[in-house]
C-alpha cells in the first residue's frame, strides 16, 4: 500500500459566545488566514461549518457581505421541504389548469388530503394517491424547498450580533 504523506499545521483561532439572558447562544469560530477562512457555528439552533479557500477580501470583511441564501447554501441550511409553499404553488396551478368545475372540486379535494402531511415523505406518499394532481403535474410535482427554520432564526436572532461585534473590532482598529 502507497503511503500518503500528510502535512499537518497549527492554528490560533477565534471563538464568539454569543449569550442572552435564559435563551439563545451561539459558539461562533473563525479560523480566517488572509483571504481563505473556515466558520464553524454551534447553537441552540443548529451546528453549522463551511471553508472557504478564496474569498477574494479578508475573511471577516467576506463574512460581513454574505446574504442568507448563499451561506445557507453552503451550510446545506438551504434543503428543507416546505409544505406550505409546495401546497401553494399546487393550489395556483390547479386554478390555472382546471376549467371543469367536476375536475377543479376532485383536484382541490386531493389538495386538502396533501394539506394534511407531517412531512416530506408523507407528502410524496399521499401525492402519488392523488391521481388528479398527478396528472395534472405530468407524474411531476414542483416540490419548493426553503432555508431551515431553524437557520432561518440563527440568522434572524444572532447573526447581525456577531457581525456587529466583527465591525466593533474593525473600529477598535483604525
Amino acid at each position: 500500500m502507497e503511503s500518503i504523506d500528510y502535512k499537518v499545521s497549527k492554528s490560533t483561532v477565534e471563538c464568539y459566545k454569543i449569550r442572552c439572558d435564559s435563551f439563545y447562544w451561539a459558539d461562533i469560530t473563525i479560523d480566517a488566514s488572509g483571504n481563505k477562512g473556515r466558520i464553524q457555528i454551534a447553537s441552540d439552533f443548529g451546528n453549522w461549518q463551511n471553508y472557504w479557500s478564496a474569498c477574494g477580501m479578508p475573511f471577516k470583511d467576506f463574512l460581513k457581505k454574505l446574504n442568507i441564501d448563499y451561506f445557507a447554501s453552503k451550510v446545506g441550511a438551504d434543503k428543507w421541504f416546505d409544505l406550505d409553499k409546495t401546497i401553494e404553488g399546487l393550489r395556483e396551478h390547479v386554478n390555472d389548469y382546471a376549467q371543469d368545475k367536476d375536475l377543479k372540486d376532485g383536484l382541490k379535494k386531493e389538495l386538502s388530503y396533501l394539506e394534511l402531511s407531517d412531512g416530506k415523505d408523507e407528502f410524496i406518499h399521499k401525492m402519488y394517491e392523488s391521481n388528479l394532481l398527478m396528472d395534472m403535474t405530468d407524474q411531476c410535482p414542483d416540490m419548493v424547498y426553503s432555508i431551515e427554520p431553524s437557520f432561518q432564526r440563527f440568522w434572524d436572532e444572532l447573526w447581525s450580533v456577531f457581525i456587529a461585534e466583527i465591525i466593533k473590532e474593525d473600529i477598535k482598529l483604525v
